[in-house]
């Protein structure tokens, strides 16, 4: 679950202090460290710290370059350049597909293959150890630098940071997506413009909702019983018309025999008539 609100005033707040992260919400101070990132999340970061453009051969042992020709399957006319998904083939592709959605997510195009990508790759298909946390403290430090207007990643993963630092998250509006949310002018510096809502507001709110799932049980146990009405017109229905049809050849085998029996009488012959046999019985 993502709350989006609580996910713009962390951003709007953030500061970053000696390489850590600080932010408040709702008066709660938070600090996003190796340390309490790997206990919020519930996983043990070990690994060297890492990210973009940091010197990777004193850390990993490669170069960019090294990297680029170990993850990349086609290297032709790539020049130097920034490479694309394409040049990484159909498995690393796949992986930095999902890097770009969830790892470190990124708005607009997913074609270009950073640096923090590359690395990110290189360590999944070499199982090779770094630091999540570092890497996650620095995008998030870009993305929130990056313009007012900032995509702001990790919905999800603030929510556990949210839990392990207490903060109330009672009566706050939630949605169920992982995608990025858009910061709407919400960075750190600014301050929003839209109200608190009100213990009344809240109040309304709950009696509407209360009144929405009453009205919603009532429509579908009428709904159930049109159901059932339906089906109690369709079987008299269908009676009646077996009833209509069996009443009609009484009647025929009826009609049938009074005529037999006024054509015997009108011959005169009424012995005839006292000897006929009418087997009333099977109709």
């Amino acid at each position: 679950m993502v709350y989006p609100k609580l996910v713009r005033q962390f951003y709007a707040n953030l500061r970053m202090i000696d390489g850590a992260l600080h932010s408040y919400v709702k008066r709660v101070h938070m600090v996003l460290n190796s340390e309490t990132i790997s206990a919020a999340l519930g996983y043990t970061d070990e690994g060297p710290r890492v990210y973009m453009n940091d010197k990777w051969d004193d850390h990993v042992g490669m170069t960019y370059k090294q990297i680029l020709f170990h993850i990349c399957a086609n290297m032709s006319g790539l020049d130097g350049t920034v490479p694309t998904h394409k040049a990484l083939g159909p498995t690393n592709s796949l992986l930095h597909h999902i890097i770009t959605l969830i790892l470190t997510p990124q708005s607009g195009s997913h074609n270009r293959v950073t640096v923090s990508d590359s690395l990110i790759i290189f360590a999944l298909v070499t199982s090779t150890p770094i630091s999540f946390a570092y890497l996650m403290i620095r995008h998030m430090w870009d993305c929130v630098r990056s313009t007012k207007k900032a995509n702001l990643p990790y919905g999800m993963f603030l929510t556990c940071i949210f839990e392990y630092y207490k903060v109330d998250l009672t009566n706050e509006s939630v949605e169920n997506k992982t995608s990025m949310i858009k910061g709407g002018g919400a960075v750190k510096g600014t301050k929003s413009k839209k109200p608190m809502p009100m213990d009344s507001d809240l109040e309304s709110q709950f009696e509407s909702s209360k009144a929405t799932k009453s009205s919603r049980k009532i429509l579908t146990e009428f709904s159930n019983m049109s159901t059932l009405m339906i089906q109690f017109h369709k079987a008299a229905r269908k009676l009646a018309s077996d009833n209509e049809r069996a009443w009609s050849r009484c009647k025929e085998r009826v009609d049938m025999m009074l005529k037999n029996l006024e054509k015997d009488l009108g011959a005169g012959s009424e012995e005839n008539a006292a000897d006929s046999d009418y087997n009333l019985s099977d109709d």
